[in-house]
Order: C-alpha cells, then sequence, then structure tokens
C-alpha cells in the first residue's frame, strides 16, 4: 500500500473526486492498523491454556486460533480502499483488545 499509495490516491480521485487529503486519511490511514495487526499477531495466535474438569485429570487442554475459511468482501463505493481492506487485516483497532 506504501508503495503504491500515490496510484491509489490518484484512482479515488479519478473514481470518486476525492481530495487527496481527505482521501488519505479516510482510505490510506488503515496502514497504522495493518502495523498494529502485524505487531500482535503472535500474541494473538498463541496458544491459550484452559482449565479442564477434575473427570479429566491429567489432562490439559489449550485453545489455538485458526482460520475461520474463505470471506467475500464486498466494499461499498463512498469508502471503497478502507472498507476492503480493513477486514482484511482481521482485528478492528476498535475491539477491545488488550494491548
Amino acid at each position: 500500500m506504501v508503495e503504491r499509495q500515490t496510484q491509489v490516491l490518484a484512482a479515488l480521485k479519478t473514481d470518486l473526486n476525492k481530495p487527496e487529503v481527505e482521501a488519505y486519511l479516510s482510505e490510506i490511514g488503515v496502514v497504522k492498523e495493518i502495523d498494529h495487526a502485524i505487531r500482535h499477531l503472535r500474541r494473538w495466535v498463541k496458544p491459550q491454556t484452559v482449565s479442564t474438569p477434575i473427570e479429566q485429570f491429567p489432562a490439559k487442554a489449550e485453545i489455538h486460533a485458526e482460520p475461520l475459511g474463505v470471506v467475500l468482501i464486498i466494499s461499498p463505493w463512498n469508502y471503497p480502499f478502507q472498507l476492503m481492506i480493513s477486514p482484511l487485516v482481521g482485528r478492528s483497532p476498535l475491539a477491545t483488545v488488550p494491548c
């Protein structure tokens, strides 16, 4: 995204007549969300140990994060780039995830 920033901004200007500053702030600002996800990904996918019932002693249980499958992302016209890229990241900075 950073390498193609000028092309994205030009496309938004051509297609939607979005001013460059507005397009940068509303569409390209997703880069920070991607950086946040990359920084925290290792911790998010780390197996979590959970308790097991006494009947299953001496068993141990863990929760492993796994991809859920294939999704279809349909982007609306008003913020096409940002609303298409944001779901690809997987976690929103607005989510209540402790950092």
